[in-house]
């Protein structure tokens, strides 16, 4: 009898691990894909949006991207990284409860692209001996209040760099922010990797930040401690053309870290995890 009480408290324990998938992630949640931001000096965040006040004709939208490693075949419904905004510059947003000019600062004011792509392994890619993604498989455009955001850690010394114009600063921020992206299973991309037959894919993330009274935010996807496979790539697209971008390159190494990779989870379906764990309690009490 105690044995499976016991049984039972592992399950229930489980099911509410699981429940925090649906919004924030923090280390030893269940996740398929996990690779954590560097938060030490030699982290870096690399320029993934586009520049609106730079001059009449905006610069090309910076779009980076990381490959990961798909083992199952299940549906993609949650999508989790880590950023930050150079010299802490949030965007604001409207706020008639604010005394004049009636603005806020806000870090879900962006509008966020994220894409999955196929892989190009770096010996068939005629630019070079890199692996780059491939063709679009899915992608879906969040706006803001369609995700949520929290700080992450905050007092911290962060690099900054830009892969379009190669500046590089630091400091460039103090703060990094988790955000977290739900996708309805309907809507969702089906990897087809097995772990007898594992499969590489590519996520890639742009952003187009709101505006601000003193300048323009600009949003950066911070690099990671944990390291898969080739170096993360960039690529620049013109609004006209998007979301392809003219061609990837590799992000080259800036802090004295190689090969440089982005800070992103994908966690497991939770409705799948829910009614794995249901199905469990029933069979246990069925005994």
């Amino acid at each position: 009898m105690l044995t499976r009480f016991m049984t039972i408290m592992a399950v229930l324990a489980v099911l509410f691990a699981a429940a925090p998938a649906t919004a924030d992630w923090d280390p030893g949640q269940p996740a398929k894909w996990v690779q954590l931001p560097d938060l030490s000096p030699q982290g870096t965040d690399i320029n993934a949006s586009i520049d609106l006040a730079s001059s009449l004709f905006p610069t090309p939208l910076v779009v980076l991207a990381d490959d990961f490693l798909c083992t199952s075949t299940d549906p993609i419904t949650d999508v989790h990284l880590w950023g930050s905004w150079l010299n802490d510059l949030l965007p604001e947003v409207f706020d008639i409860t604010l005394p004049p000019p009636f603005m806020r600062p806000d870090p879900g004011a962006l509008q966020v692209h994220l894409s999955i792509r196929a892989d190009i392994p770096a010996s068939l890619n005629p630019a070079g001996p890199f692996s780059v993604p491939g063709e679009l498989l899915w992608s879906h455009v969040f706006n803001p209040g369609e995700f949520a955001v929290r700080p992450y850690a905050e007092n911290i010394e962060e690099g900054w760099y830009d892969p379009i114009s190669g500046n590089y600063q630091f400091p460039g921020d103090t703060v990094a922010w988790q955000y977290n992206f739900l996708i309805p299973e309907d809507e969702a991309f089906v990897q087809q990797g097995t772990p007898e037959n594992p499969v590489i894919y590519w996520l890639d993330v742009a952003a187009i930040p709101e505006g601000n009274a003193t300048g323009q935010p600009l949003f950066g996807w911070k690099t990671s401690i944990d390291h898969f496979n080739d170096t993360a790539v960039y690529g620049a697209v013109d609004l006209a053309n998007w979301p392809e971008p003219n061609g990837w390159l590799p992000i080259p190494d800036v802090a004295g870290v190689m090969p440089i990779d982005l800070a992103f989870v994908i966690t497991p379906e939770p409705a799948t995890l829910a009614l794995l764990t249901m199905g469990g309690l029933m069979m246990l009490r069925r005994k």
